[in-house]
């Protein structure tokens, strides 16, 4: 018996074989008779309701598996998001220290000179230190800037999961609450006729 076509054995999967028999007495009992009878159309509105609520499982399984290879795509761009969001910042960082390499050669040369150049002491001692000043203020305000923008990344990493996952319970209840229309619908349809 498969399970995925036969919706009489999904709602009779955990009843005893009396309980079946049971069942499907009651079924062919109420299925037999005039036409228009109540019996026959009462028959016919409990198989379409049967049925309506049999493709319920199948439909949470395929929302779970279409979550589930959505999830799984986020997941990859979200690495490689990350990825190429750390080898930006290791660049950076790498021409930051590089500029303040720079700055530092360029500080002890200027020492060289300035103690050479005992007259321009005072005037060179008062740039470097505002150079260095402005580079260590640089440096704070990337260091900063890194912060601010790892705590943007976090916050926009957790508003998509959020999305995501409430995508997944919108299709589900969705999904649900079709059955449910399509079941009363049919049920008043063969009610009225």
């Amino acid at each position: 018996m498969d399970l995925d076509r036969d919706d009489l054995a999904v709602l009779t999967a955990n009843m005893t074989k009396e309980e079946v028999d049971r069942v499907h007495r009651f079924l062919h009992e109420w299925g037999t008779g005039p036409e228009n009878s109540f019996p026959v159309q009462w028959a016919l509105l409990t198989r379409a309701q049967l049925r309506a609520a049999a493709s319920i499982p199948r439909a949470i399984a395929e929302s779970r598996k279409w979550l589930e290879q959505h999830l799984a795509e986020y997941r990859r761009q979200t690495a490689a998001l990350t990825g190429d969001f750390a080898g930006m910042l290791d660049k950076q960082h790498g021409e930051l220290k590089e500029i303040v390499l720079k700055h530092a050669e360029i500080v002890k040369r200027d020492e060289v000179y300035v103690r050479n150049r005992m007259v321009e002491v005072r005037d060179v001692a008062k740039d470097i230190q505002e150079n260095l000043q402005t580079a260590a203020a640089e440096w704070n305000q990337s260091q900063d800037a890194l912060a601010q923008e790892r705590r943007r990344f976090e916050k926009v990493c957790r508003t998509l999961d959020e999305a995501i996952n409430l995508r997944g319970v919108h299709w589900y209840i969705i999904g649900t609450l079709s059955a449910c229309v399509v079941a009363l619908l049919t049920g008043h349809y063969f009610w009225h006729r």
